[in-house]
């Protein structure tokens, strides 16, 4: 068997560009870009991101890791259980910062989200006033009032596109599924177990939910059914989830101290744990893909303006920070 030494030899490689198909382990200094880089397998982890203008938390979200758009939530001042105040803020991430955008026509929290940056949808919550079934669609610069819900809930989960949405589940432990065409919500199949405060991901033909209270199992949704799947690994309720019905992310919730943290990936058949959180919270919002993530607000019970970016690990080339 040869040895790296015997393949690569004792000094390192200067290369015009990165090889092609590195190997485990090769190290390489690629003379165009004057950065010495390495191949490696990585390891899982949460690591911080740009945090939020301020803190917040029962918050809801849509996009990608670098492209998110957050809305709605429970602003960081109040205390108190009356009056029951929401916030209609609306940021947008850009991979490593926030930035605030038009607010909401309808001030509400415990909403549910779904789709991109610059087509997001945001329906169901508990709003003051108005119905808590309204949907609102994002264009990446201002909101638009959309269909009513058939069932206004707050706690729901949310999945899908602005123009295929997916709400299931929420207050008070409903079965109830709905599905949005870009204009009005129709009735779709219930869920096996009713829940609140779940989480859910994936398409408005592929859709998964998972978690909830009480604790339920994972269930999957074909556009027209649910099927029941394996229950996560630490149930939970109140947590946040991006990806899809084959490949999921969840992420954060209740109860602590392992609900705050816990982070678990679904291949379709099973949950694996994970890297746990950096910040354990609940209430949080969730975007992106299993493989790159994003998860920010929530509650420590104290709310947080803390982001943070999920990366599965795996093998990558890696460059190395010099002064």
């Amino acid at each position: 068997m040869s040895t790296y030494k015997e393949i690569i030899g004792i000094q390192v490689q200067s290369l015009s560009s990165d090889p092609p198909s590195p190997f485990q382990g090769q190290i390489w200094y690629n003379n165009s870009s004057n950065t010495l880089k390495y191949y490696a397998n990585l390891s899982a982890a949460w690591s911080t991101g740009g945090a939020l203008p301020s803190p917040r938390s029962r918050i809801a979200g849509a996009g990608t890791q670098t492209a998110a758009v957050a809305f709605g939530s429970f602003p960081p001042s109040w205390i108190g259980n009356n009056p029951p105040v929401k916030i209609s803020t609306t940021d947008e991430y850009d991979g490593s910062s926030w930035s605030s955008s038009n607010n909401m026509n309808t001030a509400r929290q415990f909403l549910a989200g779904a789709g991109t940056q610059t087509a997001a949808l945001g329906f169901g919550g508990d709003v003051d006033p108005g119905s808590p079934g309204a949907t609102e669609e994002y264009d990446g610069s201002s909101w638009t009032n959309g269909g009513t819900m058939g069932t206004g809930r707050v706690k729901l989960a949310g999945a899908g596109t602005q123009t295929a949405g997916l709400g299931f589940g929420g207050e008070i432990e409903t079965n109830v599924t709905e599905e949005y065409n870009g204009s009005s919500w129709t009735a779709g199949g219930n869920l096996g177990t009713a829940r609140v405060s779940l989480m859910g991901c994936g398409t408005q033909t592929a859709g998964l939910a998972f978690g909830g209270d009480p604790s339920a199992p994972t269930e999957e949704y074909n556009g027209s059914s649910w099927t029941t799947a394996p229950t996560l690994n630490t149930p939970r309720y109140n947590g946040a989830g991006c990806g899809t019905q084959t490949a999921a992310l969840a992420f954060g919730g209740y109860p602590p101290p392992s609900g705050f943290v816990a982070t678990e990936k679904y291949d379709g058949s099973s949950w694996t744990t994970t890297a746990n959180l950096n910040i354990g919270r609940q209430s949080l919002a969730g975007a992106g893909t299993q493989p790159s993530g994003l998860a920010f607000g929530g509650a420590t019970p104290s709310k947080v303006d803390a982001t943070e970016e999920f990366s599965a690990g795996g093998l990558a080339t890696v460059t190395v920070e010099t002064d």
